[in-house]
Parts: structure tokens; C-alpha cells; sequence
């Protein structure tokens, strides 16, 4: 996940989440992706509106569906 400026795009580094996460790891994983937001607050006083990007990985298998 992370967050994005919707003012100018800009995004915050990915924070992933391990294939095993514990309970919690995803709370923290976005409070990590929202720290970003201060900073780019911080540098830009007139951009009030942020996104949360979620991912969710895919695997394609080969098979008869080819």
C-alpha cells in the first residue's frame, strides 16, 4: 500500500506486507504509508487530499486457459 497526492500524484514509498503477516501488520503498514503525508504536507502547505493505494499481488499459472 501506499499513499498518493491527489493534488500532484506524488507517492509515498510501497510498505508490503510479508506473505505471513501477523495480526496488526497491516494497521501498522498504513500508519507507515501515512507518515509520508506529513512530510509531504509539510513541504507543500496547500495540498490537502491523499489517497490510500491498495495493491493485491496475482499469479497467472499456465493451463488450459492459454
Amino acid at each position: 500500500m501506499a499513499m498518493q497526492c491527489a493534488v500532484c500524484e506524488e507517492s509515498s514509498p510501497a510498505v508490503e506486507l510479508p506473505r505471513q503477516h501477523a495480526p496488526g501488520s497491516r494497521e501498522v503498514a498504513r500508519r507507515s504509508a501515512a507518515g509520508w503525508v506529513r512530510q509531504h504536507r509539510e513541504a507543500n502547505r496547500e495540498h490537502f487530499t491523499y489517497r490510500l493505494v491498495k495493491t493485491h499481488p496475482y499469479r497467472l499459472v499456465p493451463g488450459g486457459w492459454m
